[in-house]
């Protein structure tokens, strides 16, 4: 058996690569480990030299020395360490009773707010009866003066033709107040027979009227016939009052002086004109134009001004041609007064209007 000499160690370890690292290779993995370096190219380069065993020397080398300087680093910060973990007891222990004293807190608080928690819901439930209760009465009220409005246009339309302005107004007032609130009623009932109530009384305003007007436009007829023969009748008076002045004062006027029954029969001349004048004045204003007014205020009201003043004048010449064409059938001898008269009480008519 050969002897192993001394010298053979570092030969043998030489050639077989060495099982310890040098002071370089340890160098300078520990500088590719401390700047965090990739080992890759160590790992493949010992594995490519067929040497391993080389690389995991250095590495459990390293490993040694990390260890020592944790080591050292303990012994350096130990009691640092003891002290940290004191105060983070201590700290627990702290925290320990700031947690009970806050779950106390917040028992304490939910039992002292628990009333008014109630409290709080009871108001929220009263706020929103009283709430429900205000709308409630607001639309009762708006449906009370509704109803109200539709008794008084129904009022008015049982009082007769003369208050019918009256009942349009109040139907007016129903119509504005379905319009302009932008909340609907709550009841759809009253809704829908009101807003069929406004046209019907609005059809029936008109309704009325016109016929009132067409009874108008015959009693005129008739009675311009008799307006013209007093209106004749007292011109033809007036006419030969004053004829009969005029004779009477007649020699007065060549004097050049008036004595005291001239002056007399001068007065006596001015009071049978202004007589005559106020007997034809009277005579004009002895018919009744309140239906025609009446009529043209309601066609007013109802927006129908420029159609009723259409069928006014269109009516008024119907008349006026058909008394011409009456007058014309017959002998203008025996039919000229009436002929006269009729048209003299249309042209009456015409001028109070």
């Amino acid at each position: 058996m050969r002897r192993k000499l001394a010298g053979d160690a570092p030969a043998s370890a030489s050639a077989g690569g060495g099982s310890a690292p040098s002071e370089a290779d340890l160098a300078q993995l520990s500088t590719a480990i401390s700047a965090g370096e990739d080992l890759g190219p160590f790992v493949r380069r010992a594995f490519a030299c067929g040497r391993p065993e080389q690389l995991l020397s250095s590495l459990r080398a390293v490993a040694r020395d990390r260890e020592s300087e944790i080591e050292e680093l303990c012994r350096a910060h130990f009691h640092d360490f003891i002290r940290a973990v004191d105060d983070l007891r201590s700290l627990l222990a702290d925290a320990e009773v700031l947690k009970g004293s806050l779950s106390a807190s917040h028992s304490a608080l939910l039992s002292s707010s628990a009333p008014l928690l109630a409290s709080l819901e009871s108001f929220l439930a009263a706020r929103a009866l009283a709430g429900t209760l205000s709308s409630a009465l607001a639309s009762s009220h708006r449906c009370v003066r509704l109803l109200a409005l539709a008794a008084r246009a129904n009022d008015h339309l049982q009082a007769g033709n003369h208050s019918l302005y009256l009942a349009l107004r109040a139907v007016d007032a129903i119509d504005l107040n379905l319009a302009s609130r932008p909340d609907p009623l709550p009841l759809p009932a009253l809704r829908r027979m009101l807003l069929s109530l406004v046209p019907a009384v609005r059809v029936h305003a008109e309704r009325e009227i016109s016929r009132e007007f067409a009874d108008w436009m015959v009693s005129i007829r008739a009675a311009s016939r008799h307006l013209g023969q007093v209106a004749i009748g007292r011109s033809a008076a007036a006419r030969q009052r004053q004829e009969e002045l005029r004779s009477k004062h007649r020699p007065l006027e060549e004097s050049i002086t008036l004595d005291d029954d001239g002056a007399g029969d001068l007065d006596d001349f001015a009071a049978a004109t202004a007589t005559s004048d106020g007997s034809d004045g009277a005579a004009a204003a002895s018919f009744d134009l309140t239906q025609l007014y009446r009529a043209m205020h309601i066609h007013q009201t109802l927006a129908l001004g420029e159609r009723f003043k259409k069928y006014y004048l269109e009516n008024r010449k119907l008349q006026l041609t058909s008394d011409f064409d009456v007058i014309a059938a017959t002998p203008f001898l025996e039919s000229h007064q009436v002929f006269f008269a009729q048209i003299a009480g249309f042209f009456i008519v015409e001028d109070q209007l």
